[in-house]
């Protein structure tokens, strides 16, 4: 059973199984943060931006994990939109916090910046419409 679902994920197997566990990653982040919100953050930005980033996180990587399973890269692309949506505005609450507060958060926010950049990457790699010169969009 487990290799005939292994033989129905998309080609790469491999790089579509580290992918979906990334975005399984991004849904598990978004429900920790919509049941038990960060504290530190929801004190100082409040509960209701705190819960706004945690649902895009939480819609982008059920979006995320269905598109990269299934090979359909529109859904995957808007997965990354939201996720990129969430994280940016978790950035921004921790650089602020960074220059209001006494503790530094820069550790944090690069952290932060790295799973942008992933998703920038992971954008760039995957297929969109393919275009063949002679015929169009495929």
């Amino acid at each position: 059973m487990p290799r005939r679902i292994w033989q129905l994920i998309q080609e790469p197997r491999i790089i579509t199984a580290a992918t979906s566990a990334y975005w399984a990653l991004v849904i598990a982040i978004g429900v920790a943060a919509l049941i038990t919100p960060p504290e530190t953050i929801a004190h100082n930005v409040g509960t209701t931006l705190t819960l706004v980033w945690a649902a895009f996180l939480l819609v982008g990587g059920v979006l995320g994990f269905v598109g990269c399973l299934l090979g359909w890269w529109w859904i995957e692309r808007a997965g990354m939109i939201a996720t990129a949506t969430g994280t940016a505005i978790y950035l921004v609450v921790v650089m602020i916090l960074h220059f209001q507060g006494p503790e530094p958060r820069l550790v944090g926010a690069g952290f932060i910046a790295l799973s942008l950049f992933a998703l920038l990457v992971r954008w760039f790699r995957i297929r969109g419409p393919q275009v063949d010169p002679s015929r169009g969009v495929k």
